[in-house]
């Protein structure tokens, strides 16, 4: 049996899949907890007797019904993000107002649509730390290239098209243009992985964020 893993720092087990134990000898339990290791880390089980076996079962089944979860939240995600950074023909971001309103409804509606497009601007991902991204903004004033409003925009969706292939690119981006005195944002090299995964200088959301949602 098989699982298609993919790259995270933890798992949950239900506290009602516990109660497996209590038919199970120290020893037993042991090797179910050894098994359920080898399945994270693999997606593989490792050779167990038939009890362990039967055991495990409902820990599989757990584990793939959040695997699919979290992967439907991450793609909403992904989709809620695209949606964020789209632009219609015009260029300007939102639902085509209404032509038909009064001069006052439509000198409103423009201030409005102006705040909500700088505020869409403003806002980050969320796994794009804001420092990283103000240190960059610091290196192009040094090289004479300041990082104007549109160049910001450009830049952050290339650190959200990095970031959906792997987690953890869109900093390590940021951080390899600010070393290297870089004028723009490059994606890693996929030997830089496990660097994007473990590097602390900011912070990713969990497992469990995918999970709720953020809430």
């Amino acid at each position: 049996m098989k699982n298609q893993t993919i790259n995270r720092k933890s798992f949950i087990i239900h506290a009602d899949s516990l109660d497996i134990l209590d038919q199970l000898t120290d020893e037993q339990a042991g090797k179910l907890f050894k098994a359920i290791s080898c399945y994270q880390k693999t997606g593989e089980i490792s050779q167990v007797d038939q009890l362990v076996k039967i055991a495990i079962t409902p820990f599989i089944n757990q584990f793939k019904r959040d695997e699919e979860k979290y992967l439907n939240i991450v793609e909403r995600n992904k989709i809620n993000i695209s949606k964020r950074w789209s632009k219609d023909t015009t260029g300007k971001t939102g639902i085509p107002k209404d032509t038909k309103n009064t001069d006052n409804d439509s000198k409103s509606d423009n201030d409005s649509d102006s705040k909500n497009k700088k505020d869409s601007k403003n806002e980050l991902p969320i796994f794009i730390n804001k420092n990283l991204l103000d240190d960059f903004a610091e290196v192009r004033k040094k090289l004479k290239k300041p990082l104007t409003e549109k160049a910001k925009e450009l830049v952050v969706k290339k650190l959200i098209e990095f970031e959906s292939k792997q987690s953890g690119f869109a900093n390590l981006a940021l951080e390899n243009s600010i070393e290297n005195s870089w004028q723009g944002v490059f994606e890693p090299k996929n030997t830089n992985a496990n660097q994007a995964k473990s590097s602390n200088k900011y912070a990713e959301p969990s497992y469990l964020d995918y999970l709720t949602g953020g809430k």
